[in-house]
């Protein structure tokens, strides 16, 4: 079975000193057991999810996505996230959340939304979705050449031009390659270059948590600013990719609007604490540590 993601969201169920399992639900493949009770006289919720998945979904190796868990009947609803990597059948996610007040009684509810990988499936695979060598064919449209990996790639100037200041200054006249027959493009695998192009090509092929990164990367060697329009509209509202490496990627590629929305996402002291650990934290700007700091303390 081929799946891009698998999301769910539960209804409110109530929870005391002496509840135990909730709900048991199936969707797409993937069971999941959610269990939780309050301890502590009501100031702690523990809560667990047991994972399992067989059949339909035998081809997949691990899941990497979130669970978010929140307390109902509160505006806001208060919310707690938890990025989570699912690696083994029965997997089972332990958490405890903190209770504002001491309850004997509460409602709550939560979602998760989780990217399958399969079996020794390559990162990504762009021919499933386009041809390229379809796709660089000469025509009466195009009026240069590039070798890519040893491969030619027909393409229009004015169009790259456009959409590139590398290819303007690739084309220009004040460049020996704007006087080439054929220009050479270096380091790049014609797949990837291939990625690139098809981003900002008409027939669009867009961002998946499999691609996102390498297109960031690509996208700022050859300065496409529609890519990283793309790529930040995927990690705001589509992807699965943990908060984490959003919040590096955000920070590493200059994308402002996804910094601030993840970076609101760390709640608490806990939250920047368990953060910290991480070895994105040490790769974050000074900008963006001074960011959370400022998170944490509002």
């Amino acid at each position: 079975m081929s799946v891009d993601k698998i999301e769910y969201s539960s209804g409110t169920f109530f929870i005391a000193t002496d509840t135990d399992i909730l709900e048991t639900m199936t969707i797409n493949g993937l069971t999941c057991i959610w269990r939780g009770t309050l301890i502590d006289n009501g100031k702690l919720s523990k809560y667990s999810w047991q994972f399992n998945w067989n059949g339909i979904l035998e081809d997949i190796d691990s899941f990497i996505g979130y669970i978010k868990v929140g307390r109902t009947g509160l505006s806001p609803v208060e919310t707690t996230r938890f990025d989570v990597k699912l690696t083994k059948q029965k997997h089972i996610i332990d958490e405890v959340v903190a209770n504002t007040l001491r309850y004997v009684r509460i409602g709550v509810a939560y979602d998760f939304c989780f990217v399958p990988f399969e079996r020794k499936k390559a990162f990504y695979d762009l021919n499933e979705q386009i041809c390229l060598d379809e796709m660089f064919l000469p025509s009466e449209k195009t009026d240069a050449v590039l070798v890519v990996d040893g491969k030619k790639l027909h393409v229009n100037k004015a169009f790259l031009s456009f959409h590139s200041d590398y290819f303007t200054a690739l084309f220009s006249s004040n460049y020996k390659e704007g006087q080439m027959d054929e220009i050479p493009i270096e380091d790049v695998s014609f797949e990837d270059f291939g990625l690139l192009l098809s981003t900002i090509y008409p027939d669009s092929v867009f961002p998946t948590d499999k691609t996102v990164e390498k297109l960031l990367e690509l996208a700022d060697r050859f300065l496409i600013q529609e890519v990283f329009r793309h790529a930040e509209h995927h990690l705001l509202h589509i992807s699965a990719i943990q908060h984490e490496k959003k919040i590096l990627l955000a920070d590493r590629y200059k994308m402002k609007k996804l910094l601030g929305n993840t970076i609101r996402e760390i709640r608490n002291i806990e939250d920047g604490k368990k953060f910290k650990q991480t070895a994105e934290y040490n790769q974050l700007s000074k900008d963006a540590k001074v960011m959370i700091l400022d998170q944490i303390l509002t």
